[in-house]
This record gives structure tokens, C-alpha cells and sequence, in this order.
């Protein structure tokens, strides 16, 4: 049994580290409901967004649409998309281009497991194995006008020559194996590499911008030169995909890893958020006029779509972050106090039995001494 001066030392660390847990979880939960109201924000942004990109699509061309859909051609089809041996060349092109994978996780630990699902889920999607949760799961199944507008989209398509592209692209990244490069954002995304070493992979992943999650989060500046990298090296058909593995925010107990396809686009994402109620305060008979055209005006919107996709991407890791970071201190401020209860319980025993120890050898004394 330790002694008394040993548990008393261990009763008052415990106590400190109860401290600091506290006051964590205090202020983990001060940044939870700041960076909530932000992701609650930049959703209903991307809301309207969505709902009048859903409006300028009726308008505009399939052809405006097409650079963001097909994976690893980008812009350079969409002048060229009627000459059959430049199409030709940009597939085979393709089938070499690389796939690229954001990993989304954060600076800090003390946020339970989150961080090491995020690394889990990256591996399953290298891998191939897509056991995951996909962000598009759980938004609901489009109505009626949006699958009218996806079989518009599509015979407009097929009308211009894209949808033969289309499904031989799809069948070609089926089929091929990918080579994957892997930008990490997050200083415990790091830890990867090592995973990378261990696993069976026949072709190792190319790590490369190991930047801070924190210092390059809240600046619209970087995050617009990040999408603009991304748009571009898909354009140019450097990389065929763009895939995001992040933290998906459930409620405030939980959060789960998920991953979500940034590009290229699919026409799921473009006519979901067709409003299925006549809440147009213009009037479905009232056709708007455009101004740039509509065609143009689509790839405006579209590109502010994928910023504002990257954006709602990181506020949401963030609150997943402090939720749970809030969770765990919570949890660990309630462990030690348990410990304390248990080490308080331990020091009085030692004590009352050192107590006892001391009143049983001086009546003992005693009466030795009364019996000489």
C-alpha cells in the first residue's frame, strides 16, 4: 500500500489535471457554438447559392456544364467537344492522370478518436475500399422537377456528344487502378505517411503542402488560391479527381469520417437543391433574363459553388474538432473525478489504519507498563 504522503501527492495532481480539463471543455464549448453559427451561416449561403445555380442551369447550355463533369478533361473539351479525335486523345490522356485526396484533420489532438478516423477513412478510400460515409448519403433523394431537369441535362448531353464521354470515363476509372497524391491539411494528418509505409500498396501516394489547418482556415484569400489550384490542375488534366476526407457534424456526441467528391462534379449535386415548391417570387411563367449570358453565368456560380464547398468543408471539421475535443474533456474532467473519489477513499483507509496502528502500540504500552 502507498503511503499517505505518496496518495495525498497523487490526490492533488489529479485535482490539477481536473483543472485544466475543465477549462478545456469550457472552452472548446465557447469555440463549438462560435464555429456552429459560422457552418449554420455559410450552409444557408450555399443554400441560396444552390437554388439560384438551380434556376440559371434551365437557361444555359449542357456544353457550360460539361468541363466540371467529366473527370480529367476540364475546359480544354469544351471548345473542341464536336472533333471526335481531340476527345479521343483526352481520353487516353486520362487514364494517366493521377486522383487527388484532400485530408481535412486538425493541429491539435484531445478530440477522442476523431483524428484517427479521418486517417482510417483515407486509407479505405486509397485503398479503393469506399466502406465509408459518403457526404451525399445523406441528403435527401431529389423530387420530381429535379429529375425532370437531371433527364434534361442528360438528353442535352447526349444531344452534343458528352454522355458517350461520360460513361466511358466512368467505366474507365472503374476499371483502372488509381495513383493517388495526397495534400495533407492538418498537423495530425501527418501521421499518414507512416500508415503509407505499412500498407500493402503497390504504388505509394505522393505527399506533398503539408500546411497548418488553423493558420490557413478563416482566410477567404487562401482558400480561393487553394480552389483555384485545384480547378486548374483538373482543368489541365493533371488530376482526373478530386476527392475531401473530412469530419462530417452530427450532432454535438456525434461526428464521423466521410469523404466527398470536390470534382468532378456530378448532376446529383447540381439539380438537388431544385426548389420543389413554386416559392419563386419571379414565377415559373416569367423566364429571367441573364445578364452575363447564362452559360457564363453558370460557370460563375459553379465556381463559387466549389469555394463555398471548400469553406463549408472546414468550418464543418472545426466544429466536428471542438465537439469533440468538448466531449473528451468532458468525459476526462468525470474520470477524474472518479480517480479522486477512489484516491480520497484509498488515504483515508491509510489513514484510519495508521491511526488504529498508533492507538493499538500505546495501549499496548500502557499496559505494559501498568503490569511492571
Amino acid at each position: 500500500m502507498p503511503s499517505l504522503k505518496a496518495t495525498k501527492k497523487r490526490i492533488v495532481s489529479v485535482k490539477n489535471t481536473q483543472k485544466i480539463t475543465n477549462a478545456m471543455q469550457l472552452v472548446a464549448a465557447s469555440k463549438f457554438s462560435k464555429s456552429l453559427e459560422k457552418s449554420k451561416d455559410v450552409k444557408q449561403y450555399g443554400a441560396h447559392l444552390d437554388a439560384m445555380l438551380s434556376r440559371c442551369i434551365k437557361d444555359a447550355s449542357p456544353a457550360a456544364l460539361y468541363p466540371y463533369l467529366l473527370p480529367g478533361h476540364g475546359s480544354s473539351l469544351v471548345d473542341t467537344s464536336s472533333d471526335t479525335e481531340s476527345s479521343e486523345g483526352s481520353d487516353s490522356s486520362s487514364k494517366s492522370a493521377t486522383s487527388l485526396l484532400v485530408v481535412m484533420a486538425s493541429d491539435r489532438g484531445l478530440c477522442g478518436s476523431l483524428n484517427a478516423q479521418i486517417i482510417k477513412q483515407a486509407l479505405e478510400v486509397i485503398s479503393g475500399a469506399h466502406e465509408g460515409k459518403h457526404v451525399l448519403e445523406s441528403n435527401s433523394a431529389p423530387g420530381k422537377l429535379a429529375a425532370r431537369q437531371h433527364d434534361k441535362l442528360m438528353a442535352g448531353l447526349m444531344d452534343q456528344g458528352y454522355f458517350e464521354s461520360l460513361s466511358s470515363s466512368e467505366s474507365q476509372s472503374a476499371e483502372n487502378t488509381e495513383n493517388w497524391e495526397v495534400f495533407l491539411w492538418g498537423k495530425k494528418s501527418w501521421s499518414l505517411e507512416k500508415s503509407f509505409a505499412k500498407s500493402a500498396q503497390s504504388v505509394r501516394p505522393h505527399v506533398f503542402l503539408k500546411e497548418s489547418f488553423v493558420d490557413s482556415m478563416m482566410t477567404e484569400v487562401r482558400l480561393r488560391a487553394l480552389k483555384d489550384i485545384l480547378v486548374e490542375k483538373f482543368f489541365t488534366g493533371q488530376w482526373r479527381r478530386v476527392v475531401l476526407v473530412r469530419s462530417q457534424f452530427e450532432s454535438a456526441l456525434v461526428q464521423q469520417a466521410c469523404f466527398e467528391d470536390f470534382l468532378p462534379l456530378s448532376l446529383d449535386q447540381l439539380v438537388t437543391s431544385v426548389p420543389q415548391d413554386s416559392d419563386d417570387p419571379m414565377g415559373s411563367a416569367i423566364s429571367p433574363l441573364w445578364e452575363p449570358q447564362a452559360s457564363d453565368l453558370v460557370k460563375l456560380l459553379i465556381d463559387k459553388k466549389l469555394e463555398v464547398m471548400l469553406h463549408q468543408a472546414v468550418l464543418e471539421s472545426l466544429v466536428c474538432e471542438h465537439a469533440a475535443r468538448m466531449t473528451a474533456m468532458d468525459s476526462a474532467t468525470q474520470n477524474a473525478g472518479d480517480v479522486i473519489k477512489n484516491l480520497t477513499l484509498e488515504y483515508n483507509r491509510a489513514r484510519q489504519a495508521a491511526i488504529t496502528t498508533e492507538l493499538v502500540e500505546i495501549t499496548s504500552g500502557a499496559e505494559a507498563l501498568s503490569s511492571s
